[in-house]
């Protein structure tokens, strides 16, 4: 037995360098590895990890070929991957998207507890995966990581501006806390379209966290006049409106 993984192995190191060699025959071969090994009593996670130690760059062809044998070890098959080559947390997170084998959220989760280092980057390959899911997966992101809350926020803001309120306003609900430096990172991205994000903003946040806001803008270097202007143009609450301190010398 030993002899035929040998020869499979020296097989799909062939394969790699052979541009012409179908996919479809590619993926064969390594299904069949994978088979052989977990027959051999290797376990999933050491096969899937051990094949791209030898093989990096097949990553979307090996792990799809491992989760469509072993759907129910998909988590093994995320450890032996990730645990193989972490610089390829990405691409083995957005194989398992792929894939399909679990909700994207859990994929997420579990890809930020073994390479947390990477959070910033793992969540920018589930939004555009799964972008009408982007206030849980953000959730995900800073809840499991909080010492990474406002690298994944900034990262987020700028990787996807067209959604730059939307993850404003997702990242203060889920960490109020953390208000001025979301609002901050917010308004150095296109300084001059901050009345409008401020204005859309207010009006996401349903008068919550108005008085944090305001402040975090002033001391982001926005205008009185700005904000004014912005509280004026949401929808604000009046009574809201009217008790807010807004001149810096009443802070």
């Amino acid at each position: 037995m030993n002899k035929v993984i040998t020869v499979l192995l020296c097989c799909l190191c062939t394969t790699v360098s052979a541009k012409d060699f179908a996919k479809e025959k590619q993926e064969r071969l390594v299904s069949s590895l994978i088979k052989q090994q977990v027959n051999q009593q290797v376990s999933i996670e050491n096969s899937v990890k051990s094949l791209l130690i030898r093989y990096p760059e097949k990553v979307d062809l090996i792990v799809p070929a491992a989760v469509k044998l072993y759907p129910a070890d998909y988590i093994s098959i995320m450890n032996g991957a990730m645990k193989a080559e972490p610089v390829l947390a990405c691409s083995v997170l957005e194989a398992m998207l792929t894939s399909n084998v679990a909700p994207a959220a859990s994929l997420l989760e579990h890809a930020i507890s073994l390479e947390p280092a990477y959070s910033s980057e793992l969540i920018n390959v589930v939004i555009n995966a799964r972008p009408d899911d982007l206030e849980n997966l953000l959730r995900v992101a800073i809840t499991n990581e909080p010492l990474f809350s406002n690298a994944v926020v900034d990262k987020t803001m700028n990787s996807f501006p067209d959604r730059l309120v939307s993850i404003l306003v997702s990242a203060i609900n889920i960490m109020p806390d953390n208000v001025a430096n979301f609002i901050k990172s917010a308004l150095a991205l296109k300084p001059e379209n901050n009345q409008q994000v401020l204005t859309k903003t207010f009006s996401g946040l349903n008068d919550r966290y108005t008085q944090e806001i305001v402040d975090s803008a002033l001391a982001a270097g926005m205008s009185e006049q700005a904000i004014v202007d912005a509280i004026q143009k949401s929808d604000m609450d009046k009574n809201i409106r009217d008790n807010l301190k807004i001149a810096k010398n009443e802070q």
